[in-house]
């Protein structure tokens, strides 16, 4: 009796299996640079080689070269052969998905989710595709849908799926949904994203439920500042609650907070935590407190800003309006919540009557430098130092005309008539379809009507600011 064997590999086909693994080693490894060049090299020897083509792929994800990622799953799904695609249907699946992610962390959502549907069709049961296409369809400023995506992603998901209900809270609480969204909004604390782009301080006290607390309690800040200053609405009902209690906050707002709670314990981010029973971080506030429903919302105005002789201001005759065209470049949003001040120069050259006062800091406030011949006050000429400066200014200011940054709920948390330029799909407080938010009654939203354009956004912005001026001061040089 003879037993069959298979034939020996030919020795060009063992150093492929072999020089593939090392490749993969690096890769898993984390030696993403080495893993690229032995991927490269093997292409180079086998241009129609899928396993190199795709492992070079997601080795450039993972380097977060998502634009060459983006040409290299093209290139890998145009190896697979028909046999591949109908015998493997879920790397396929695999594949498609990797690329939809790179093509939404490029903008590219349309493209992105064409390709999530490939996937979804190649394998119903993947989880993270569902979350990430509720996504897209968020961003296509469809909630509803998306909120269906997220329940068949937390279905699927053994322990949950913390990232689509995280996410699922986005779309609820776009939608009004407070109640459902703000419990849901607690899913970022098991969310592997959320931690590793905010953190998390090492504390070990227990979470303050919202009780009458015994001991004292630490409200610390997680976010940005904008998040911050919607937050401190709570701070009057939590003191009623926690008569012990340190409210830690970001530097820049210290002076602020202290200026109006001159009897409250305010420390800065950097500054070490007091001894505490109780902990809560800030965005929990709304969950805490049971805002089930925008009767619920603290109202605004929440925030004083006592006179200073240090900064004296004093507020011309006439219309005053302040005006901030960006927020920080690090947001994830950045690129459709701020505009270039160039856009804005139409609106404030043909109303240059008008005083004009910038209330942008940081680097992008230089934008001023290459459009000398408008007439805007720049904030470092009056002598701005932090929120509290800006907040006393805002007082002697008729209007603020502002991105979605913190300004923006500065001025909404002071009170002051405001006016909020929103991308197509803004941030949940904002929600959708509406030209007022329960959260500053002061504020008033302009949004796209189709896709982010700005100028048509600011040409109507501009066309209601002559008519509030005219209202405001009917004289003939007013508007």
């Amino acid at each position: 009796m003879t037993v069959a064997t298979k034939p020996p590999l030919p020795l060009r086909a063992i150093a492929e299996i072999h020089a593939i693994d090392a490749a993969h080693r690096d890769y898993f490894a984390g030696r993403f640079h080495l893993a690229s060049t032995a991927y490269v090299e093997m292409l180079r020897r086998d241009p129609q080689s899928a396993a190199a083509g795709y492992g070079l792929a997601i080795s450039a994800t993972r380097l977060k070269a998502h634009t060459a990622a983006i040409a290299l799953y093209g290139e890998t799904l145009g190896r697979l052969t028909p046999a591949t695609r109908r015998n493997y249907p879920k790397v396929v699946a695999e594949i498609e998905y990797n690329l939809a992610r790179c093509l939404q962390l490029e903008g590219e959502t349309s493209k992105a989710g064409r390709h999530y549907r490939e996937a979804l069709e190649l394998d119903p049961a993947n989880a993270a595709a569902w979350s990430n296409f509720g996504n897209i369809m968020l961003e296509q400023g469809k909630p509803g849908r998306a909120l269906v995506c997220y329940r068949r992603a937390i279905a699927l998901a053994v322990d949950g799926n913390t990232q689509a209900q995280f996410n699922r809270s986005m779309a609820q609480l776009v939608m009004g949904q407070l109640c459902a969204g703000f419990e849901d909004y607690e899913a970022r604390w098991r969310n592997p994203e959320h931690l590793a782009e905010y953190g998390r301080p090492e504390l070990t006290a227990p979470w303050w439920d919202g009780t009458q607390a015994d001991g004292r309690l630490l409200l610390w800040c997680e976010q940005g500042l904008g998040d911050t200053l919607q937050m401190l609405r709570y701070v009057p009902r939590v003191r009623d609650l926690a008569q012990d209690c340190t409210l830690q906050v970001q530097e820049p707002l210290v002076s602020l907070v202290r200026a109006t709670w001159p009897d409250l314990h305010v420390i800065g981010r950097q500054d070490p935590a007091p001894e505490h029973a109780w902990q809560l971080p800030l965005m929990s506030l709304p969950y805490v407190m049971r805002t089930w429903a925008e009767r619920d919302i603290p109202p605004a105005p929440y925030l004083l800003t006592p006179s200073s002789t240090r900064l004296a201001f004093a507020a011309p005759p006439g219309f005053n309006v302040g005006l901030c065209w960006a927020g920080s470049t690090i947001h994830p949003n950045d690129r459709q919540r701020s505009c270039p001040l160039a856009l804005f120069e139409g609106l404030i050259a043909a109303r240059a009557h008008l005083n004009w006062y910038s209330l942008q800091v940081g680097d992008r406030e230089r934008e001023a430098d290459a459009l000398p011949g408008i007439p805007l006050v720049r904030a470092g000429d009056m002598g701005l130092a932090d929120f509290l400066d800006t907040g006393r200014l805002m007082r002697h200011l008729d209007l603020v005309i502002t991105v979605d940054t913190a300004v923006a709920h500065l001025a909404g948390a002071l009170g002051v008539p405001t006016w909020l330029l929103l991308p197509i799909v803004p941030d949940f407080r904002w929600q959708l379809d509406r030209e007022d938010t329960p959260w500053y009654p002061t504020m008033r939203l302009f949004r796209p009507r189709q896709k982010l354009d700005w100028p048509e956004l600011l040409q109507r912005v501009g066309q209601q600011l002559t008519r509030t001026v005219r209202q405001t001061c009917p004289s003939p040089l007013s508007a």
